[in-house]
């Protein structure tokens, strides 16, 4: 014998699917998603200053990535590697030496420095410079990227920017 579903069970059944397969579309048309305008996205401009200068005398090769989000400065990393010669025709115009701008920032307070064999590594960012508020001269190395490049560019290095 063959029991019968109560025509009220079926019904409710049918409303509930029916329910599944009308809502989505009827959803998609009176309530769209909104539309991104492009002001709204994130545009995030970076730039990379790269400098770099041989120090003749004393056998240096040193190189500063400076980097730049919406043109505003984040970080600039100092690499300091020592060489067994420098390449020919290297000029060495320089008013600061290498042994003295690296014991200047040993010197900082939440320094950053990484040194493995001949090469080490500082890395400026805006938590260092907020630790050493009385450093003057640790501003030049974390400058706008016009005042950065003539600063490097005055003590002898080669700069390019990247985008």
């Amino acid at each position: 014998m063959k029991k019968e579903k109560s025509p009220i069970l079926v019904i409710i059944c049918i409303l509930v699917l029916l329910i599944f397969i009308v809502l989505p579309p009827l959803f998609r048309k009176y309530i769209p998603k909104p539309e991104i305008d492009n002001s709204q996205v994130n545009k995030v401009s970076l730039k990379v200053l790269k400098c770099e200068k041989y120090f003749k005398e004393e056998l240096y090769h040193v190189t500063s990535d400076s980097k730049y989000k919406n043109n505003q400065i984040d970080n600039n990393k100092i690499v300091y590697e020592k060489l067994q010669q420098v390449p020919e025709g290297v000029n060495n115009n320089t008013s600061i030496t290498v042994l003295e701008e690296f014991n200047m920032f040993n010197t900082l307070n939440n320094v950053s420095i990484d040194i493995n064999d001949t090469i080490a590594t500082v890395n400026i960012n805006q938590n260092l410079i907020n630790s050493n508020p009385d450093n003057e001269r640790l501003l030049n190395y974390f400058q706008p990227i016009e005042e950065q490049k003539d600063y490097y560019e005055s003590m002898g290095y080669n700069c390019i920017i990247e985008s």
